[in-house]
């Protein structure tokens, strides 16, 4: 892997930093001390470094203390889930990972304890107290826990697939990528802790759930580039430039630069379809305005932290590969 160059990435909304931003990093190390989520020194140290309470700092710039912290930590708690699947044995051992997976559910439906999950399970009990205590509308909570089990699902399929070593197609990975991210998760987390008030028949409008999932694939895309070398140094097969490469039996660059173009034809694709469901309506609600509002920091946030996280290898760099 050599010849880098900066990945060309479109993205025109506007980007903010939460004030709270150093304060977050410091609460993030003692949550993630206080439940013993990271066990080994030298794992400690490079998640210090990848600072990933920024990426709370950077899609939440408005968010008010208690909030940004309860919505940083369920994205860390995520981050650190999906490390020791892509890293770990459980991560090939889908039975096993099906077990895991449904004791994580029966916390957060409240049938469980943490007892037999260690760590990850007493954090993620922490989290369902702290979203108790958020009253949220019973039909949002019981969306965002289907959002949460079909992500868990997905990746027992990314188990099977790294147990068998399977690249899956384009349209499958494109799929499944929605869920495995936890983005879907995340838009319903934005609901209930920033308090947007948004009716069902709104959430459920067609419109609005084409574009959350416009932005899922947007994001998901910008993490699949930049997690590129590091997905390969650790033999994961989940990737959209990876099977972009299979499709195509192109190089990993041209794959990489197919990977691009998709990601800023997304952008221009959530661009128009925003301007569409905002301008259809004659009385746009203050509400949906807010949640769309989200949609693009999300986008925005996540694309900069990416670049300045020291998370991942590829920031700064397209990878060229010979045939």
């Amino acid at each position: 892997m050599e010849n880098t160059i900066l990945p060309e990435l479109y993205c025109p909304f506007p980007a903010k930093l939460n004030k709270h931003a150093e304060s977050l990093h410091q609460h993030t190390i003692e949550w993630v001390r206080q439940f013993n989520l990271i066990e080994d020194e030298a794992t400690y140290q490079r998640f210090c470094r990848s600072r990933l309470s920024d990426l709370a700092a950077r899609v939440y710039p408005e968010a008010e203390w208690t909030e940004l912290k309860l919505l940083s930590d369920w994205n860390v708690w995520f981050f650190i889930l999906d490390d020791k699947l892509d890293e770990g044995n459980i991560g090939k051992q889908p039975e096993q990972l099906a077990i895991l997976n449904a004791g994580l559910i029966n916390i957060l439906k409240e049938v469980g304890t943490a007892n037999q999950i260690s760590g990850l399970g007493e954090a993620l009990e922490d989290i369902r107290q702290r979203i108790t205590e958020q009253k949220a509308e019973p039909f949002l909570m019981n969306q965002f826990i289907r959002h949460v089990e079909q992500c868990l699902s997905a990746s027992v399929w990314e188990a099977t697939n790294r147990s068998k070593g399977i690249v899956p197609d384009v349209a499958t990975y494109r799929e499944m990528r929605a869920l495995t991210s936890a983005v879907t998760t995340i838009f319903n987390f934005i609901l209930i802790v920033l308090k947007i008030e948004l009716l069902p028949e709104v959430i459920n409008h067609a419109d609005v759930q084409h574009l959350a999932v416009i932005a899922n694939n947007i994001i998901c895309c910008v993490n699949d580039i930049f997690s590129l070398e590091k997905e390969m140094r650790s033999g994961d097969v989940h990737n959209i430039v990876l099977a972009l490469q299979q499709e195509h039996q192109c190089t990993l660059k041209e794959a990489i630069q197919y990977s691009i173009e998709l990601h800023n034809q997304e952008i221009e694709t959530f661009i128009k379809l925003e301007t569409q469901l905002l301008s259809q309506r004659t009385e746009v609600d203050y509400q949906l305005r807010r949640y769309v509002s989200s949609l693009r920091f999300w986008i925005s946030g996540s694309l900069d932290w990416h670049r300045l996280s020291d998370r991942y290898c590829f920031k700064k760099t397209v990878i060229s590969q010979s045939n």
